[in-house]
């Protein structure tokens, strides 16, 4: 259930941004650059603050890493519709194709920061406790 709230959550933020920045810049449904990148740039920084969080929460990191790894590739198999909404419909050969692009790299922007914001959650659930890691721990006088 966690990893359909997460990647619902993602989806609609992605197609937000993507599809919000385009109506406001007024393209006519030609490639925009920006709203593409606005939204791939949202899609990682959501992912990197909620496996933050995650790894926080979390009583083992392994867990965290499994399920953002799931949301990812359920993102990517998701997102690849996405371009195709403003067309007159669904193909699946244009489909198979944005897997292949759009998917990869729906699940990348995913997952490198998950895995980044793993370390930095377990960091700060560390410091939260009151737990000083040894190399960071000041020299005993």
């Amino acid at each position: 259930m966690t990893v359909l709230l997460r990647t619902a959550a993602l989806v609609a933020l992605v197609a937000f941004v993507g599809f919000g920045w385009s109506s406001l810049a007024g393209s006519d449904g030609d490639a925009d650059i920006g709203a593409g990148l606005g939204a791939f740039l949202a899609l990682g920084l959501a992912s990197f603050g909620w496996a933050t969080r995650d790894a926080r929460t979390a009583p083992r990191p392994t867990g965290v890493v499994v399920r953002w790894l799931l949301v990812g590739v359920v993102v990517g198999v998701v997102a690849s519709v996405l371009p195709q909404l403003r067309t007159s419909g669904l193909a699946l050969a244009t489909y198979v194709d944005d897997l292949r692009s759009v998917g990869v790299l729906g699940v990348v922007l995913v997952v490198v920061p998950a895995l980044a914001a793993v370390p930095a959650g377990r960091v700060l659930r560390r410091r939260a406790r009151g737990v000083v890691d040894q190399d960071t721990a000041p020299p005993p006088r």
